[in-house]
């Protein structure tokens, strides 16, 4: 108690000082079927694009990260550990703030081993 959760970031990615400014950040479950998420957040983003520019967002306060409305489920996380560790990575431990489950089948992507996905 409290339920956290931890995630690893490529370092350099654009979404790591946002998440290191505002001490949040959220995940949100896509449905195995919602094709055009799936597409849209499986590629890099160009430069200054704004990954959910057209999309519903919740509105969950001011301090709330974005979080994807028409999604199965969302974590609303408060960051309570940043570790910057040697290598390409940098891990986050979130404390969860709030959280919703609609319920569903999951779109879980498992790698085939450390080396390709």
């Amino acid at each position: 108690e409290p339920a956290m959760v931890m995630v690893a970031i490529a370092k350099g990615r654009p979404i790591m000082p946002l998440i290191s400014e505002s001490h949040r950040f959220g995940l949100c479950q896509l449905a195995k079927s919602d094709k055009l998420l799936l597409r849209k957040f499986a590629g890099k983003l160009e430069p200054n694009e704004d990954p959910f520019l057209g999309l519903d967002i919740l509105d969950n306060g001011p301090q709330s990260p974005p979080l994807l409305a028409n999604t199965m489920s969302y974590l609303d996380l408060e960051v309570a550990c940043h570790m910057d560790v040697e290598g390409d990575h940098d891990l986050f431990v979130g404390r969860v703030h709030k959280a919703a489950c609609k319920g569903g089948d999951p779109h879980v992507h498992i790698r085939d081993d450390g080396f390709h996905y």
